[in-house]
């Protein structure tokens, strides 16, 4: 038996945001807006960043088409109004929007993974359904190595897991 795209995809979404909600809770509270350099985002900066993308996808996957910069995008907007860049607002934020996301992404048919949404407002084009359901595990996925760079840029090597390879 194989495993559908949206299956996967759900499962990796959710294993990404319980990473990135286990990695917040190890990060001491003097370093969540910290940062190297004024062009890096803050710990908190990228969690509520992945909290807005992980809501836009779910939005998308739902409406089969992308709503940022639409007139359309309430639910968007006041999703990103309500959230607030502390330890508690990012860790609602990525609970909040991962339970949406999950619940669209299952909600997307195997046999409707290839169909193509519309993404103009994010770049110009087509993209699958299949590739929306995975784009936000990209994302958080991305992020966790980012917060694991600030964590090494200040001193703290707890970020590093036993599954990492040893030269």
């Amino acid at each position: 038996m194989s495993i559908s795209v949206p299956t996967i995809a759900a499962l990796l979404t959710r294993r990404a945001a319980d990473d990135l909600l286990t990695l917040l809770r190890s990060i001491p509270d003097e370093r969540l807006l910290w940062k190297p350099s004024e062009s890096n985002l803050t710990v908190l900066g990228q969690l509520r960043e992945c909290a807005i993308v992980n809501q836009n996808w779910a939005i998308t996957i739902t409406e089969r088409g992308f709503p940022v910069g639409s007139p359309d995008s309430r639910e968007l907007r006041s999703f990103i109004d309500a959230l607030s860049e502390t330890r508690e607002g990012c860790t609602d934020g990525i609970e909040r929007s991962t339970e949406a996301l999950v619940a669209a992404i299952n909600g997307v048919s195997e046999e409707d993974t290839d169909l193509r949404i519309n993404i103009d407002t994010l770049r110009p084009g087509t993209i699958t359904l299949a590739e929306a359901c995975l784009y936000s595990y990209w994302h958080m996925v991305y992020h966790e190595g980012q917060i694991n760079f600030l964590q090494a840029s200040y001193g703290d090597a707890a970020h590093y897991h036993d599954y990492h390879v040893q030269g």
